[in-house]
């Protein structure tokens, strides 16, 4: 009996495709780091504690965000900007510490110091084991990405911004887009994204894209938006993540995959409420896509994001309900956190 059962084994295994990935990679994706002005002074030089309520979300298998200040003791402020954010080196060792994998620095902070301020980043991020995508010494660089192999799969991370072409004052005209010669930040432009993105997917199992866009304080995403969203995902993305509103926007379930408009704020100074409420993104990859998305609600007390239940967890799972009404997209509301089901929104219809 024992031989016949070895003799079935063995044919399994013989059958069996060698590529089949059997196991499952989680990836947690949070909105705007901002370690500056006032999250600086309730730090006092303890850049862990905006993390210390959530640390063990980040202990998955990825984790991502968007990092909205530039990591240096160098530079100047830009001319004209109006508001700087820089952090001392030692804050890229307490994103290491609470678990961060890889950052986005596609956004319209990381060159308020100007060049030194940004490469310093990239050093400092790179010294933490923490990869930095979206920006670099040179276009090529800035739009390279990163690919991160995690449980036998290949996970490729892209970042792109729509401030890359402002400068404020006309006497230092520096504008943020990186170019042949000039560091900066890798553009948000359709072209440049379908390229990268139709040369990952030949080399990975799966792309995200992260897109720092869209308008402070809007709750709604544009209709050129959604439609950019939609080309990413029809050029083969496997997820969008998207950030700088500073608030919560829908999240829309397209082909089956997942678009994060803005994930808002996650570690942030600002008051208003509609500021300080935010969810942990945790998305599951397995061999065929994503399989399920949590959504953890959480609410920023004091510069510092903590996970949230009753009223306070249900006004936030209500709120990105309302927000994601237009986009036909079905919650499984649990008791403290939501689920989004992977098999819902095939080309959806664009609506002002």
């Amino acid at each position: 009996m024992r031989k016949v059962l070895l003799i079935i084994l063995l044919w399994m295994i013989a059958i069996t495709p060698s590529d089949v990935k059997a196991y499952t990679v989680e990836l947690t994706a949070v909105g705007d780091i901002m370690l500056d002005r006032k999250v600086k002074r309730v730090c006092g030089g303890d850049y862990f504690y905006p993390f210390s309520k959530t640390q063990h979300f980040f202990k998955r298998d990825i984790a991502f965000g968007n990092l909205e200040t530039s990591i240096s003791d160098r530079g100047r402020p830009l001319p004209g900007k109006g508001i700087w954010f820089r952090t001392p080196p030692e804050a890229a060792t307490a994103l290491k510490q609470t678990g961060f994998d890889v950052v986005s620095i596609a956004n319209n902070h990381i060159l308020d110091y100007d060049t030194p301020a940004l490469m310093d980043t990239i050093y400092y991020l790179e010294k933490a084991s923490i990869k930095a995508v979206g920006a670099g010494e040179n276009l090529e660089k800035a739009r390279r990405g990163t690919v991160l192999r995690v449980k036998g799969y290949d996970i490729a991370f892209l970042a792109y911004t729509d401030f890359y072409d402002i400068f404020w004052s006309r006497s230092y005209p520096r504008c943020f887009s990186a170019d042949e010669d000039t560091p900066g930040v890798a553009p948000l432009n359709p072209d440049l994204i379908r390229e990268d993105v139709e040369k990952h997917i030949k080399q990975c199992d799966f792309v995200v894209v992260s897109l720092h866009w869209g308008t402070e304080g809007s709750l709604w995403p544009s209709v050129e938006q959604r439609k950019l969203a939609h080309d990413i995902i029809d050029w083969g993305a496997d997820a969008i993540i998207g950030h700088h509103p500073h608030v919560l926007q829908g999240i829309e379930i397209y082909n089956n995959k997942p678009i994060f408009y803005s994930l808002g704020n996650f570690v942030f100074d600002q008051p208003w409420q509609e500021n300080r409420q935010s969810v942990i993104a945790v998305m599951r990859f397995v061999d065929y896509g994503i399989s399920g998305i949590d959504l953890i609600p959480v609410l920023i007390k004091d510069c510092r994001p903590e996970p949230v239940e009753g009223k306070e967890a249900q006004a936030v799972i209500q709120r990105l309900k309302n927000l994601s009404k237009n986009f036909n997209s079905r919650f499984v509301i649990r008791e403290n956190f939501v689920q989004l089901p992977l098999n819902q929104g095939v080309k959806a219809k664009l609506v002002e």
